[in-house]
């Protein structure tokens, strides 16, 4: 997988956005990091729309975003 990891701290968090450049759609990733995120999920997405003006989807149990199947659906 080859691919841009950017590391941004905001606040208490370290959001990290991956741009994928081998696939044949255009995807990009964040991951947060946090211990609490259900206490934290509102402030969180308060930063990615606000902060960084993104539209996302949580994708944390959605297995086809996982390292090992990106390929298969996305490449």
């Amino acid at each position: 997988m080859i691919k841009n990891r950017y590391k941004i701290n905001k606040s208490l968090y370290t959001f990290e956005f991956d741009e994928y450049l081998n696939l044949k759609t255009n995807l990009y990733t964040c991951e947060v990091e946090d211990e609490e995120f259900d206490k934290h999920q509102v402030e969180i997405e308060d930063i990615l729309k606000n902060y960084f003006k993104l539209d996302f989807v949580d994708v944390t149990l959605d297995p086809k975003y996982k390292n090992s199947n990106l390929i298969k659906y996305f490449g």
